[in-house]
């Protein structure tokens, strides 16, 4: 969670229950003692660590496809139960050596040292927990969680933010997929430009542009996968997104100032990755294009990063170039025409514009490099517009992305 933290209402009920684990962990911390924490903390972390090399692995895809929504809160309760297990049986070896602590004099000091271990093994599975339950579908969850202040606070003293934690539940839950960019060619390198100029991540022009961009949210059970982009107005009541956000979908929806409206796929392309989504009564205001965009100019990947807050990171373009990959299923060959970006994108980009300065959209956010940092890939608008003027109809029922 970077910059300002609104608090809402969601924020304020998820403060009361941080703080009152926290005061919960302190007081049962004096009672353990500090050897007692010592050891059950230690207990915990095994695992916890066990629990999250394991059991990702062990429960992707293989959950009935009703509870598939819910895998990151299943995933998060079993850790915690591992965690807990092996936290009992460490206390319970120490038990002797805690007999001893308190029948002495230091058993005052030992009580001040329990607390705090206590308190900071708290603090740490809050930060874990609730990155993991961000990927949770149930909105009050997802904004509760991002505009808790008391977790602000613990995220400020991580030493990685829970924006990374959950960015690796993404990948280790195989619950979002990057389509493949580059199939026999070889990724330019986009140290070829000057980074760009993070100062600038907002203005009047780009404020204005996330009016008009949403969040989109796409629930496919047979996949058993719930999956979460980014979507922009082509008009006022089309949203143009990629097509790996909504394929396998069996309900979509598009979020509009915190709230949810029903959108359905009328067009679909899995080779290009793009699709159209129609969502009545949406009354958008259309987003303006870009005339021509250059090498070395500022590009903006507007959308929703890992689910939101709304976001605008900056990039440079490097070149542009015809790249041969994948389609979004790993089955068939795409060529398509892309600006490669010196620029961060993460999981939930997908589909959101890539803006000039002026906030005219320029191109759509498609991918990132799998092995480079900083290295994102957004389609021209020449491939928008080819996929516009054909308007491939959607099948009756989409596929999983690979």
């Amino acid at each position: 969670m970077n910059g300002t933290v609104a608090w809402a209402p969601w924020g304020l009920v998820v403060d009361a229950v941080v703080l009152l684990i926290l005061w919960t962990s302190v007081t049962s911390g004096w009672r353990r003692g500090f050897i007692g924490s010592l050891f059950g903390a230690a207990g915990f972390a095994a695992g916890g660590i066990l629990g999250v090399a394991v059991l990702p692995g062990a429960l992707a895809n293989k959950l009935p496809a009703q509870w598939a929504a819910s895998e990151a809160a299943i995933l998060v309760m079993l850790i915690l139960v591992l965690a807990a297990i092996t936290q009992g049986i460490l206390e319970r070896i120490a038990m002797p050596l805690i007999s001893c602590i308190r029948a002495s004099w230091a058993r005052y000091t030992d009580a001040f040292g329990g607390a705090a271990v206590q308190f900071t093994v708290a603090a740490v599975a809050l930060w874990v927990a609730t990155g993991l339950l961000a990927l949770s579908p149930i909105p009050a969850l997802k904004d509760g969680i991002s505009a808790s202040r008391s977790l602000h606070v613990v995220d400020n003293v991580m030493p990685a933010t829970r924006d990374a934690v959950l960015e690796q539940a993404l990948v280790a839950l195989d619950a979002y997929q990057f389509p493949r960019v580059f199939t026999d060619q070889e990724p330019p390198d986009v140290r070829s430009v000057q980074p760009p100029d993070k100062a600038i991540a907002s203005n009047e022009a780009l404020r204005a542009a996330s009016e008009s961009i949403y969040r989109i949210d796409a629930l496919a059970l047979r996949c058993n996968r719930s999956q979460e982009g980014t979507g922009w107005a082509l008009t006022s009541d089309t949203i143009v997104t990629n097509a790996h956000v909504v394929a396998g979908a069996d309900r979509i929806s598009v979020r509009v100032k915190n709230e949810r409206h029903s959108a359905h796929l009328v067009t679909f392309d899995p080779a290009r990755d793009l699709a159209l989504l129609k969502v009545e009564d949406l009354q958008a205001q259309p987003l303006p294009r870009a005339e021509r965009v250059s090498r070395k100019e500022a590009l903006f990947m507007a959308g929703y990063p890992l689910g939101g807050p709304y976001s605008t990171q900056p990039g440079r373009i490097a070149t542009r170039m015809n790249a041969r990959g994948a389609d979004i299923y790993g089955q068939g060959q795409a060529i398509r025409q892309i600006y490669v970006v010196r620029g961060d994108v993460r999981p939930g980009n997908s589909g959101g514009p890539a803006l000039t300065v002026d906030g005219r959209v320029a191109g759509v956010v498609f991918a990132r490099s799998t092995t480079e940092n900083e290295t994102a890939y957004v389609l021209t608008l020449k491939e928008l517009d080819e996929f516009l003027t054909e308007r491939p109809a959607p099948p009756a029922q989409t596929l999983c992305a690979a």
